[in-house]
């Protein structure tokens, strides 16, 4: 188990794994919503991602 601690008590606890796979996926997401940005920025049109994006005129 992975935990969090503060002043001697436990706080949070959860599996070595849940914890890993939570920031891996937190670090993704946050990446592909900076791509998103860039490519924004760069008048490039965003694909779909979690579905139809407002670049694709699926409205």
């Amino acid at each position: 188990m992975f935990g969090a601690v503060a002043g001697g008590a436990v706080f949070v606890a959860m599996p070595l794994m849940a914890v890993l796979r939570g920031m891996v996926m937190n670090h993704f997401v946050h990446h592909r919503g900076q791509l998103s940005v860039y490519m924004r920025m760069l008048e490039i049109p965003v694909p779909s991602i979690y579905g139809p994006s407002a670049d694709e005129g699926n409205r």
